[in-house]
């Protein structure tokens, strides 16, 4: 497998991956996640779109640098020492 194929490979899990987490938040109405609060900032009619379509806008907004560090802080632990 080339490295090109490796790191697609890679990065389709982190959007799964992401895309469920989100997708639940959205079904817990979770007030302090980012994607309900976008979610709540749109117009009414939007609002009333199923949450796996807004899961799927919401990251298809999203810079790879957002991705990374979403990632980083919803599925890697906290490094001892570091500031919460």
């Amino acid at each position: 497998m080339k490295v090109l194929e490796k790191e697609n490979a890679k990065l389709s899990r982190m959007v799964k991956e992401l895309f469920d987490v989100y997708l639940e938040e959205l079904e817990n109405n979770d007030q302090d996640s980012n994607i309900v609060k976008f979610k709540n900032k749109m117009v009414e009619n939007y609002q009333k779109t199923p949450n796996p379509l807004i899961v799927s806008d919401y990251l298809s907004m999203m810079t790879d640098t957002y991705v990374l560090n979403d990632y980083e802080r919803k599925f890697l632990p906290i490094l001892h020492g570091e500031k919460l």
